[in-house]
């Protein structure tokens, strides 16, 4: 009877520690999931549409898995954001669509500060969706390096593909701990096959 409790206990401290990590990877997809949504509601298409253009009604985004390891490479990049400690790194990457090369591969990063993102749900994304869908249309679309990959074959319609990665970064201020909650989000470079 004893072994059986110890080996019940042991597989019940395995069942719970993968579901701590499990509970994590879910809550990350959900996060993707309600900032796709935003990109894609019309509040936000609207918003970030400018006066006489039709680029916003006609672009969909959709959320890739296949890149958040490279917005996971480019948040680690010693020569880039360098974890969060780049030297004027919220000057350089927050809210702003920055090229970076991962070997021979061409992509795009935009970094939000999500530390008031409490929840999953799309409506706490609508002002970065607004803010990262202009930054893209200005970027346009098209088959170089300065532009982003454009999945779709019909000519008047545009699909973004986007994979994000989520990080935290923990400083001093003034003698007392701050931690800033960061997404990373990567688009493909019109470049790559």
């Amino acid at each position: 009877m004893k072994m059986a409790k110890k080996l019940l206990a042991v597989v019940l401290t395995g069942v719970m520690a993968v579901s701590m990590l499990t509970g994590c990877a879910l809550s990350d997809k959900v996060k993707a999931e309600a900032l796709e949504k935003a990109l894609n509601s019309d509040q936000v298409k609207t918003a970030a549409e400018e006066s006489g253009k039709t680029a916003e009604a006609n672009t969909k985004y959709d959320y890739k898995s296949d890149l958040n390891n490279v917005a996971g490479k480019a948040w680690n990049n010693e020569n880039g954001m360098k974890a969060g400690k780049a030297d004027n790194f919220k000057d350089t990457y927050v809210d702003k669509l920055v090229a970076y090369n991962n070997g021979a591969n061409k992509y795009f990063t935009y970094v939000v500060d999500i530390t008031k993102v409490k929840t999953s749900n799309k409506s706490e994304w609508t002002t970065r969706a607004v803010a990262l869908r202009k930054a893209v249309t200005q970027k346009t679309f098209g088959a170089t390096a300065e532009k982003i990959k454009d999945y779709n074959s019909d000519a008047t319609k545009m699909t973004a593909k986007f994979g994000i990665d989520f990080k935290s970064v923990t400083t001093n201020v003034g003698g007392s701990n701050k931690t800033t909650n960061y997404a990373i989000i990567v688009f493909e470079a019109g470049a790559n096959s």
